[in-house]
Order: structure tokens, then sequence, then C-alpha cells
């Protein structure tokens, strides 16, 4: 328990006091953007009046033209386009969509972005009318849509105002009675104040009040009116010149002007003169000389040239619907001022370098470690003093601070990679020396008393633990560990367990584990050991920066992205890692720092995620990222050098500058943006009129429920979102109902084109997201597209009846012609069919004539067969399975006997039917030829054979027959119990003892030359001699067997299942009928393919 509590009281020694006084008002990061002079910017850079429409766009009056501003682009009107002057003094909206323009030289009316004329609204030849061409100087629209504009007298010498005001239907003058120059205009409590050079003057239906140096102020020039808090204010041109209307009295201001003396920029002699006011009816704004000054719940901002508001007149002052501040300044255009949760402090500040190191000490100085050297300031100090290390530190040779610490006796330490490791201690700097006496005198060797005093000279980052012990990692060198008395512990590098000798960061964790960040990877060092990691390679990627949240995991940034180590009783559970592919800007994660809520905000070179407990359960882990547009400017983050002080504000440090995150600041833009759709165009093309079925129109948007023609059918709408926050991270969603039924992905594209659209009704829907993600409302564009003529009802109806007219006159000709043609074509079909039925005999004949030819031929191939009578006296049992695919078979079997010689072939011709039965006979006879001269050797009976079938067909010569013959011929001895065989194509089988073996042939067939390479094959026939046993059973056979096809898989028989079948014929005494059985279960549907011819017999 004892040490816990010093762990806590370490782990926020540093941030005991509130770290908000590091930096007071005067060294804060500008939170201005600032809008110039530039061929896409504002025209002018005095900008003369600020105005936003009820669309949310800014309206900028100044000398050079009008300016239209959408967050993004500005737009500017000219005199070309058809202002009177370019010297525009106002702006004011009268109704959605008209601007009423105020310029030097008359009024203009500007609407739906083209200027009109405005004669035929109001002007007319009487005195007291408003005149054409004179200066307006002031425009002002009340809660009624009634526009107030004040016109400059013709009389220039006596200067001053005549005021109308307009209805929308009649134009109106107003007499004060006096001659006065008016300045500003408002409406207060449903009545119309206007500040004039002569006082305020009450507007009123029975008598004007007026308020002067005679009865209320000590100057009649009135600057600036504005309503806050239920209360008019009013700004005279005086010092502290701000005067208070409530309760129809008013009093001089004893509140804002006290707190504004208070600050310490001005001399309490200094006059103050207002030079503005605004109000969003939450905040009051100021600006006094080029300062301004925001009021908020009895707490005030001050924003000046210290923290980067130009000093210079300010002309206007805005607060938009987005709650930003738009100030004009006299001479540098527009600023646009948003409260940034971030605080930069940079070289405007007297601080610059490369931030390698923050540190709060127990005093709450401050210390910034960066390449340029160390910055100091003390609790009261307003700047910071650099103080360089060569200078200050004992034989230091170089100036960058990558760490800086202090221990449990209040001294500070700084470490400086190739400089060494210095402590301040008694306002004195002093280098951390170990002797080598005195390190050999704790036993340590010469090599390693070198490496130790490398890792001083190399030092680059420290930790203190519980015991006070300080661990110092360095460059390349590994690392030393040294008691609070700074005498030498232990030394750790690569051989003696560290993952690398590079050593970035260090953690000691709620369990006193001490975890060290390497280039390797990591370590964790506990009771004085070093303990074994699990081998995932998650745990070797370089490790930048190490924290722990309150669950008790380890948190690891890497260069490969951030891992998380879930602990569970103290064993590592498991862990995950989270890259780029899960939504983080970088893989790259070089600082990181959690808030009490577990939010973890990681320092990368492009900026800082935050990541919650609920997004890192999600696809997208970043809740937010911060860039230059979040007001993290540093954008690239330091490795380690990073921190939370005790009010949560997050601090970073950045290659440049030091950047505090308040989160308190850190709000979402609740406020959606505007979204219109601003122009349709058609086929890609803006139409400067529309010709529409219901309508021409000039303006396509404002027409309403617009007819399209069938061929005005592609359609582009262009929409754009008006926000004045972060507005170029504005993305889009649409639809066209009913063509889409769900929302598109989110886009910036600001455009989107239907094309070949149907006829029907539409709805255009589209929607813009901040950034946010905050949904705008769904702007609508409805239409429809008309059917072209040819589909619509009536043209239908007429196309009903003229194809039902033109269909019954067709039927009623072509029925009388074809009466007419029935009665030719029946005489032609009966002679016809009486033809037909005499060729029909004669074919009946001929086909009749051949079945007896191919009937007799079968009995003559039957005739040529041998008999069976003849084998039974040599066999003691044999069966033949044949079954022809056609009449005539192209497959046959030959046989003689000797005595106790028989010759036996199964013989498969090219071919079935008539021609195989020609073949068959063919090859019978040569058989008879052959053997009957005594040749009794297989091998040369189908040598000779082959070459009496080429020498009959006539095939070495070209010839167009160029058929074969597949066979086995077996030479059987009955003495000799031996089986003479050769085949060609066409093996045998032996099964002996159910045991199948299997003899086969050569791939040469016997005739047919076909080719020249088959020409000049020489075709020897391979000789194999047979012993056979008792009871053993020959099979010859040809292919069409085991290549028929099933009707099932299209799929042979097969060779395999064909000997397995052959075997189980031992058993049966009907084999035919086995055999068939089988061909037909296995074939099915599917019709025989060739010849069957099995021949078994046993000797």
């Amino acid at each position: 328990m004892i040490k816990h509590k010093v762990y806590i009281a370490l782990k926020y020694q540093q941030i005991i006091i509130a770290i908000f006084i590091l930096f007071n008002s005067y060294s804060q990061h500008s939170n201005f953007k600032y809008f110039t002079t530039s061929p896409n910017g504002l025209s002018q850079s005095v900008v003369n009046d600020i105005m936003q429409d009820s669309k949310g766009y800014l309206w900028l009056s100044t000398n050079n033209g009008l300016n239209k501003f959408d967050g993004l682009n500005f737009k500017t009107f000219y005199s070309e386009n058809g202002l009177k002057s370019e010297e525009i003094n106002d702006v004011s909206e009268r109704d959605s969509g008209e601007i009423w323009v105020a310029t030097k030289k008359g009024l203009n009316l500007i609407e739906n972005n083209n200027i009109v004329s405005v004669k035929n609204k109001f002007f007319h030849q009487k005195s007291n009318s408003l005149d054409p061409n004179l200066e307006v100087n002031v425009l002002y629209t009340n809660s009624k849509k009634k526009l107030f504009i004040s016109q400059l007298n013709k009389d220039k010498e006596s200067n001053f105002s005549n005021l109308f005001s307009w209805n929308g239907e009649k134009l109106t003058q107003h007499d004060f009675h006096i001659k006065a120059n008016i300045s500003c205009m408002i409406e207060y409590n449903s009545e119309m104040f206007i500040g004039t050079d002569r006082g305020l003057i009450l507007m009123s239906s029975d008598t004007n009040i007026i308020y002067d140096k005679s009865n209320t102020f000590k100057s009649n020039n009135i600057k600036s009116l504005c309503i806050y808090k239920n209360q008019l204010l009013i700004a005279t041109e005086e010092n502290n010149g701000l005067y208070i209307l409530s309760k129809n009295k008013i009093f001089k201001d004893s509140i804002y002007f006290n707190q504004i003396r208070e600050d310490t920029i001005y001399n309490k002699k200094e006059k103050l003169i207002i030079e503005n006011l605004a109000t969003d009816n939450e905040r009051l704004l100021l600006s006094i000389v080029g300062n301004l000054y925001i009021f908020n719940n009895n707490k005030i901002k001050h924003l000046g040239w210290h923290n980067g508001l130009e000093k210079a007149k300010i002309i206007d002052l805005k607060v938009d619907r987005e709650n930003s501040i738009w100030i004009s300044i006299y001479g540098f255009g527009l600023a646009q001022y948003r409260e940034n949760p971030f605080v930069t402090y940079g070289e405007k500040y007297n601080y610059s370098g490369n931030v390698r190191s923050l540190y709060i000490d127990s005093l709450g100085n401050s210390w910034i470690g960066s390449t340029y050297g160390l910055y100091y300031k003390s609790l009261n100090s307003l700047s910071f003093e650099l103080k360089q290390p060569k200078q200050i530190f004992p034989n230091c040779r170089k100036n960058s601070i990558w760490s800086i610490l202090e221990d449990r006796f209040k001294r500070m330490w700084f470490f400086v990679p190739n400089g060494g490791v210095f402590y301040k201690e008694n306002d004195k700097y002093k280098k951390l020396i170990l002797s080598d006496e005195n390190l050999h005198s704790k036993g340590v060797n010469k090599d390693e008393i070198k490496l130790i005093q490398q890792v001083l000279f190399n030092s680059r980052c420290a930790k203190i633990d519980l015991e006070g012990n300080m661990w110092i990692g360095s460059f390349n060198k590994g690392l030393v560990i040294l008691n609070d008395k700074l005498e030498f512990v232990k030394y750790l590098n690569f051989k003696k367990g560290l993952k690398n000798n590079n050593v970035r960061c260090f953690l000691l964790d709620s369990k006193e584990n001490i975890w060290i960040g390497t280039d390797k990877g990591v370590s964790r060092f506990y009771n004085k050991k070093l303990k074994i990691l699990p081998d995932d390679s998650l745990l070797f990627q370089r490790t930048y920066c190490i924290k722990e949240d309150s669950q008790g995991n380890i948190l690891f940034g890497t260069n490969e992205g951030l891992n998380i180590i879930h602990i569970n009783d103290g064993k590592i559970d498991s862990i995950k890692n989270y890259n780029k592919s899960h939504g983080l800007k970088s893989d790259v994660i070089y600082s990181m720092e959690l808030d009490f809520h577990d939010n973890i905000f990681l320092g990368t070179p492009l900026g800082i995620d935050k990541v919650s407990k609920e997004t890192i359960e999600q696809k997208n882990i970043v809740l937010k990222h911060y860039g230059p547009d979040e007001g993290f400017h540093g954008i690239e983050c330091n490795s380690n050098s990073s921190f939370v002080d005790v009010d949560q504000n997050i601090w970073f440090g950045t290659i440049s500058s030091v950047a505090d995150l308040r989160p308190i600041y850190d709000e979402i833009q609740v406020i959606p943006p505007n979204i219109y759709i601003e122009n349709l165009r058609l086929n890609y093309h803006e139409q400067s009129e529309w010709k529409l079925k219901n309508g021409n129109t000039t303006n396509i948007v404002s027409f309403k429920n617009p007819v399209f023609y069938h061929n005005q059918n592609h359609i582009s709408f262009d929409y754009m979102a008006v926000t004045m926050c972060v507005p170029h991270k504005i993305k889009y969603s649409y639809k066209l109902t009913p063509e889409d039924k769900k929302w598109t992905p989110l886009t910036k594209e600001n455009s989107s084109t239907y094309s070949n659209l149907h006829p029907g009704k539409y709805v255009f829907k589209v929607k813009a997201i901040n950034s946010d993600g905050v949904e705008s409302e769904v702007s609508l564009y409805a239409f429809e597209i008309a059917k072209p003529w040819w589909n619509e009802y009536w043209f239908y109806a007429i196309e009903f009846i003229t194809i039902v007219f033109l269909v019954f006159m067709f039927i009623s000709l072509r029925t009388n012609r074809l009466k007419k043609k029935q009665i030719i074509l029946e005489n032609k079909v009966f002679r016809r069919t009486e033809q037909l039925n005499n060729e029909k005999k004669k074919v009946l004949s001929k086909n009749k004539q051949i079945l007896s030819s191919i009937n007799y031929a079968k009995k003559i191939q039957e005739a040529i067969l041998p008999k069976k009578d003849n084998m039974k006296t040599f066999f003691e049992d044999f069966f033949i399975f044949y079954h022809p695919k056609d009449i005539v078979s192209g497959d046959f079997y030959w046989y003689r006997n000797y005595k106790n010689i028989a010759v036996i072939a199964t013989v498969d011709c090219t071919g079935h039917g008539v021609p195989g039965g020609f073949m068959s006979m063919l090859g019978s006879l040569l058989l008879d030829k052959i053997v009957s001269e005594n040749q009794l050797d297989c091998s040369e009976i189908l040598k000779r054979l082959n070459d009496e079938i080429i020498r009959v067909l006539d095939q070495y010569e070209g010839g167009e027959i160029q058929d074969g013959m597949d066979l086995s011929l077996c030479i059987i001895h009955k003495e000799k119990k031996e089986i003479h065989f050769s085949g060609a194509r066409n093996g045998i089988t032996l099964i002996r003892k159910s045991v199948p073996t299997v003899y086969n042939a050569d791939i040469l067939p016997v005739g047919g030359a076909f080719s020249k390479k088959g020409k000049s094959i020489k075709r020897i026939y391979t000789y194999n001699k047979i012993h056979y046993e008792a009871n053993d059973w020959i099979y010859m056979y040809t292919d069409g067997f085991y290549d028929q096809l099933s009707s099932d898989k299209m799929v042979s028989f097969g060779i395999n299942r064909f000997n397995t079948l052959l075997a189980e014929l031992l058993n049966e005494k009907n084999k035919e009928e086995k055999l068939l059985l089988n061909f037909n279960n296995y074939r099915k549907d599917f019709p025989q393919i060739d010849d069957l011819l099995i021949i078994g017999f046993k000797l």
C-alpha cells in the first residue's frame, strides 16, 4: 500500500500545480483565420460592413465591389455586373433572397444572384422621394420585414441623411425635425432607434424622442448599437462612452469598462473609445482601438496583438449563426475567430525548436527540452528564458535535451545525447560522473565500464521507480540503473536479455513493472529480473511510448500502430494491434496520453487521433482527428514528449512548438450547415431559360412543380452547403426517389447527375454532414418527367382503334385470298401426296432390299465364325459373349486347333456395321491364309496380318481406305501348359485364384498406314509366353465393354472395373447373362456405342 501511494505521488508529482498558469493570455497562438485580397479572395482589404443572410452566406461590403462568401469561395459583384458603384457602404436582407445594397451612387437589389433594377419598386418623381443616384450609407430591416434606408442629402454642404422605409408595397419618408447624419439603426422592443451625429433618436408614431448631450450623453456622435441581455447598449464617441437603455432609462455603464481598465496593456489615463458593438445574446463583443473584448457570464476575454489580432482599426463585428466572430480590420481584410481547443506556443512567444521533453516541477516551474536548448519559465514569469546547455552545463557539447525529470530530492535532471547526464542542485548545474574506480569497486569489468560510460554519454530517456532508482536509457548502448545516492546498481543490454540496445521510453505501471520500449520491441522488468514475454511479433516493433489505462492494460505506440496488451491476473491475456486500416491517420505513434475517461490521444506525424472506449470496438476506431482545421498547427508530434495536467489538459510537443489541448473547448459543432440546391443543368449544360411542359422559367430552382419534357431526362443537380466552420470538410449524401432505395455514401462532390430518367414523378433529396458528423436538414426538389406523346392515353386509344381496323381489314382480305389459294393448294396437295406415296413405295422397296442384303451379310459373317462345337473339344470350359452394335458386326473371333495346339483371336475392326463386317471377313480370311501356312508364331502372325492388310487395301500408296484392326491372339500348347500371346492394342486377362493379371498389348494396330510417320514405323509385336495352371481362366476381349459410357456420369466403364468383373465371373454359371446384366445396369439409358466381344476359357 505504501509503495502504491509513493507510485501515485510520483505519477502526479509534476502536475500538482495547475498547468494553465504556465502560459497566460499573452502567450497564446492565434485562433484567427484571415481572409485577404487575392484573385480568388476578397476584392479589397477594407470591409465596411458584414452581413449574414438567412441562407448563411456572408455579404461583405468593400470599396471595390460586393463580396458573397460561402465559407470556401468568394463571388464578387462589380459595376460591370450592374452595381451603381463599386464603393459599398452597407447590405441588408429584407426577405429571403432579397439583398439590398447601399452604394456611393444609389441603391441596388440582388435577387437570385442577379442584380435587378429597383426603379419599378418605388422610384417616382416626387420631391420627397428616394433619389436613385444619391449615396445610401445605412440599411436596416426590422422584424416586420420593413427596410429602412438612410440616404445622404442632395445638399452635400449640409451633410445630413434622409430616412425612408419600404414595406414591399409603399415607400415612406420619415422626418426627424433635425438635420443629422445617420450612422446606425436597431429595433428594440418593437421601436426603432436611430444613431446619428446629433444623438440617439427614438422613432415614435406620435413624436420622436432625442437623447443627446443636453440630457444624456457627453457626445452626440453615436458609434454603434446592440441588444445584450434584453438591454440596449449604446456606444458614443467619448472616453468610456458606453450607455445602457433599460426600462426606458439610459444610464452609463459601470461594469464593462471597469473590467477593461483592469487590463494591464492600457494606461489608466488613456482614452478608451468604442469602435463597434456586437452580440449573439450570450456574448457581448466590444472593440476599442484595435482590441476586441468578449464578455460572457461575468467573464472577460481580451483579444489583441498579443494573441494574433492585427493592431488596426476594427471597422465592423459580426457573430454568425455558428458562433464564429467575424472582424473587419482596416487594411487587413476579414478575420474569423473561433474558440480553439488548442493553445499553441511557438516562436512568436519566445519559444522555438524541436520539442523533445516537457516537464512541470513540484514548484510549478516549467521546463521544455528542445533541439535549441532548455526553455525555462518560473511560476510567476510571463515568458520563457532560453538556456543553452553548452553554456550552463559543465563540459557539455550539445544543446539538444531529450528528457527532463525531478527526483525525490528536488534535483532536476537533464539528459543530453552526445553530451551526458546533468542535474541542478542548490541552483548549480552539475554533470553526473561515475568514475572507473568506483565502478571497478562494484565488481564491474573493464568492458562493461566502457559501456556504462557510453550509456551516460548517449542518454535519451529516464524514469525513477518507487525505490528512487533512476533508469537511464540510451542510444544503442542499453540502460543503466542508479540508486538515489547516484551509485551504480545494474547494467542491461541485448546480451543480458534486453530486446534492443536503443532504449526509447519507460513505463512504471501500477503493478510495479518497469516496461522498457526499444527499437526491437518491449521488455518487462519486475522484482529485479527481466521477465520473458510471449513470442508475439507485435512485441517486436519499434516502441516510441508506453502508457497504462485504468484497467491495468498496457498500451504501446509503435512504428506499426497502437498495440494494447490486455492483462488478466498479472498475465498477458491478449495483444491487439490497431493501424491505418482501423482509421488511424498514420501507423507511426510518437506520443500518447490518456484522460480520466480512458480516451486515448495518439500523437502521430500527421496530427493527433482520439480513440474512445466505444470506438475501439468499431471498424474505425478514431473518434476525432486533430489537424490544422481543428487548431492543431504543430501537425508532426515528437516521440515521448507529452503529458496530462491536473485540469485534464493534454500537452504535446511537436517539431516546432508546444500545443495544449483543452477538452472543455473541444466541443462538437451541433449547428448543422445550411444546404441549398443552387442550380439544375440539362445534359451537363446550364440553361439561360428552361422551356418546360408547364411553362418557361429562368430560375429553375424556385419554379414550383416543374414538368420536364420526356427528352429532358438527363439532369444534373448542383447544391451547396453553407457553413463557416471547417467548410472544406463538408460531405454530402443524396438520393432520388423512387429511383434510389438508399442514400449514397458520403462524398465531397457537390454535384450529382441522373441520366435516362423514365417518365414519372421524382423527389431529389440531398443533405450535408459537417466535420463532426452533424447532418443538415434535407433539401428537397420535386419534379416530373412527362410521358412522350406516343405514351399518352389518347394516343393509346387511337393506336388501338387503328390497329383493330387494320387487323380486321387484313384478316378479311387475307381470308378471301386464303380461300382461293386453299382450293389450288388442295389440288396440289392431292397430286403431291400421290407422288410421295409412289416415292415412299420405292424407298420401302429399296430399304427392304438393303436390309435383306445386310441380313444375308450377317448370315455370311456368322457362317465364317468358328463353331462352338469345335471349341468344346479343346477347352474344358468356355463362353463367348458376342453382341454386335448393328446387324453386322465389326468385331469377330477366330479359332483353329491342331490336336494339342489351338490358335484363337478376338479382333476389333475399324468401324462397325457393314464397313466393319467387310473388314471382319477380310481379317478372317487373311488369318486362315497366314496360319494355314504353318505360321504358329503369334508375333509373326500379327506382323504378316499387318503386311497383308496394307497390301490388300493399298494403304502404302495413299489409298483412301486406311482401316485396320485391334486384336489379341493366343496360341495354346496344352502339353506345355503354355499360352503364347501377342496383341495389337487389345490385351488379355488371366484369372488365377480370383486374382486378375493383365497382359498388355502393343500400342500399334494391325494395318493402316495413316501418315508418313505411320509408314516409317517398324511394326514389331511383342511375343509373350504365359504358363497356366489348372482352373486358370483366360479372357480375350475387344474394347467395346470397358469403353461404354453411363447416362449418369458420362464416364466409361473402365478397364479396372472390367477386370474386377471378370474375376467375379469364376463362380457364375451363366457368365454371359452376368456380363449383359452389368453392362445394361451401367449404361442405363445411354445407347451402346461399340460392338461387344468377350471370350473366356479354362484349360
